[in-house]
């Protein structure tokens, strides 16, 4: 039987980190942690079928809802500031899953804006990953795309890199040196574009998704 729970997670001037923590055996050794993009939740399709799969693969999943196009404080602020806001509130949230998830293995997966957070807290020394197995999974990385893919060839970040040649922030530079250098598998999507969309034709983005989550699928770690 699947328990759905919450973790207590707060950000910036203490306000909620929506979130939830689901769990299919009370042992799990293993969690998924999902950092969505802007206006990309974990409900959206790609995430939904992902989640069913590590599930049913005995993982427990964290599934977590900032919502910054939600926040008022958040979106009235200037670039700037936004940025030093994203970076605070990454740090707190940072120091409250090391102290809450107690687990052998570890699978972050990041989309778009979520991307940047969980790159964010990688760099800021991310204490799960200690002494761990873990593995990243970046789907169409957007501002931080290029310290992202730097970062994951130089230390060998164990990782799966998908994104599409339409994206605006696909970079054919970069994907070289991904295929070239980096810790893990990678996919590149033709003519798919920030969401994964072949323009306006469903039937074409729906088997976009298709065929992102069973390449996952055999590429995530067991």
């Amino acid at each position: 039987m699947i328990k759905e729970m919450y973790l207590k997670l707060s950000g910036v001037d203490g306000r909620i980190i929506q979130n939830s923590f689901w769990s299919q055996y009370e042992n799990s050794s293993k969690v998924a942690i999902f950092y969505p993009g802007y206006r990309y939740p974990t409900e959206a399709p790609l995430f939904h079928f992902l989640k069913l799969h590590f599930l049913s693969n005995g993982w427990s999943i964290l599934a977590l809802e900032y919502r910054y196009n939600e926040n008022i404080a958040f979106l009235n602020l200037p670039d700037a500031e936004q940025t030093e806001y994203l970076s605070s509130e990454t740090k707190l949230l940072q120091n409250q899953l090391e102290s809450q998830l107690k687990f052998d293995r570890f699978c972050f997966v990041s989309k778009s804006l979520g991307t940047t957070i969980a790159f964010k807290m990688l760099e800021n020394d991310f204490a799960l990953l200690d002494n761990k197995k873990f593995q990243y999974i970046w789907l169409t990385p957007a501002d931080s795309n290029m310290q992202i893919c730097d970062y994951i060839i130089e230390n060998k970040i164990p990782s799966i890199y998908i994104i599409g040649d339409a994206d605006p922030y696909y970079d054919e530079k970069l994907v070289s040196k991904i295929k070239d250098q980096m810790n893990g598998s990678y996919l590149i999507v033709p003519k798919a574009g920030h969401l994964f969309n072949h323009g306006e034709d469903l039937l074409k983005t729906m088997f976009n998704n298709q065929k992102i989550i069973e390449f996952l699928i055999k590429n995530i770690m067991a």
